[in-house]
């Protein structure tokens, strides 16, 4: 059921713009009510090479704004009413399908009212794209797709880098320049990749990442989906690449995890695809099937991989890894047991890893977490024990000892009382 609210963002109808070689498609927005919008806030929109406008972009469909301010609106208590047209059948799916998957999964969320002026079934394009970000599951996605695709009318034609999020929140205008120069610059770096996969590569940028009230973990499956619809005239089909998890891993998860501490709404994109999708565009998870350490063992040979392969989810990096963070560590983790890290040396400071933290990761494999905690780092250490791997010899007892002791209450009585830096120093650790 759909309640009414006493606010209601106003969308205005989608205007059209070409500046500095960029098509821009925006909708002013404005609140009815006893809110207010921040400065950064008075518009929304995406933005594409003018080159690529008239393949993809469908200037008087409204879906991207819905979508992309979907999330903002049920986190406070926003009703929507657009000005423009909107697809007949995400009309229908979004308070009976697509709101209630998103309250379920995450309780903080409420259902508003949506209205639009006009309801259209909206034409779709022959084109197959899919998201490509450099990460894992996006190199699997491609690389699986293109060596056999389930027909051939499903195989990738254009590769896509959106700015929705996943580049950093802009939560102001010098975050939102800041984002965008992160954006480019991830883009330019993996522009080399695209080159040798031989597919088509273009930058959607946006400014929805103005409109996340909690982390992106919370939103990016809609503001992917907002994206695709942005590019819904040359698309027909788009293929989200899953977030390192088969299915046994997101119903342990599911089962697992309260209500309160579900955040990451990519665990029921699966669910949600469908809805997010209509007649002639449709978005469709892949890789669910296979979890992340089957992912990359199958891209450890894959050339644009070795190159150009960024999992960094450290908040200053730009176009390359850190590699400090613990996806950085996690991946290198898996690659050294696989036996291929050194084939990545122009994604990672390998030598820096080996030289601080591989005996600390090698040690974790020997007392890992409960799954539904930390899958990744299970499926590491039975891959070890099912190939003879000796994790023992390759840390140190320091780290073994440390390793043990994250396990246990004592580790996590100091990070309560914030004592466990200091320790960490009194131990020589960082």
């Amino acid at each position: 059921m759909q309640h009414r609210h006493g606010k209601t963002l106003v969308v205005g109808r989608p205007t059209a713009s070409t500046t500095d070689g960029w098509y821009r498609l925006g909708a002013a927005l404005r609140v009815e009510g006893d809110a207010r919008l921040e400065a950064h806030q008075a518009e929304i929109w995406f933005s594409l090479p003018a080159e690529h406008a008239g393949t993809f972009a469908l200037p008087d469909c409204s879906d991207c704004f819905l979508l992309g301010l979907l999330y903002f609106a049920m986190r406070n208590g926003y009703d929507i009413r657009l000005e423009g047209a909107v697809s007949t059948q995400l009309a229908v799916n979004l308070p009976n399908e697509i709101m209630p998957i998103m309250c379920a999964y995450r309780p903080c969320l409420r259902p508003v009212c949506v209205s639009a002026a006009e309801t259209r079934d909206f034409q779709g394009g022959s084109g197959v794209g899919t998201g490509f970000s450099g990460g894992v599951d996006s190199f699997y996605t491609i690389f699986s797709n293109i060596k056999e695709p389930v027909r051939p009318r499903d195989k990738i034609t254009h590769l896509f880098f959106f700015n929705v999020g996943t580049n950093g929140l802009g939560r102001s205008v010098e975050e939102l320049a800041l984002v965008r120069t992160k954006f480019l610059r991830r883009y330019e770096a993996l522009r080399t990749a695209a080159d040798l996969i031989g597919l088509p590569f273009i930058p959607v940028d946006s400014n929805v990442h103005s409109f996340l009230p909690d982390n992106i973990a919370s939103d990016i499956t809609i503001c992917n989906a907002a994206a695709v619809h942005f590019l819904r005239k040359g698309i027909g089909l788009y293929f989200t690449s899953s977030n390192g998890y088969d299915y046994t891993e997101l119903l342990r998860f599911l089962t697992h995890t309260h209500s309160a501490a579900r955040i990451d709404m990519a665990m029921v994109e699966h669910v949600l695809c469908q809805w997010l999708s209509d007649g002639t565009l449709k978005i469709v998870p892949y890789g669910t099937n296979r979890k992340r350490l089957e992912k990359t063992q199958a891209i450890a040979d894959y050339r644009p991989a070795q190159l150009r392969l960024n999992v960094c989810n450290s908040v200053n990096t730009l176009e390359k890894n850190c590699s400090v963070c613990s996806k950085c560590r996690r991946s290198m983790l898996e690659l050294e047991l696989l036996g291929k890290l050194d084939l990545f040396r122009e994604a990672f400071d390998i030598d820096m890893y080996r030289k601080r933290f591989k005996s600390r990761d090698f040690a974790e494999l020997l007392y890992p977490p409960p799954e539904h905690k930390n899958p990744f780092l299970n499926d590491a250490r039975n891959y070890a024990r099912a190939h003879g791997i000796d994790v023992v010899n390759q840390c140190t007892w320091m780290d073994r000892f440390c390793a043990q002791m994250h396990q246990t209450w004592v580790y996590r009585f100091l990070k309560a009382i914030s004592l466990l830096d200091a320790v960490k120093k009194l131990i020589g650790r960082k």
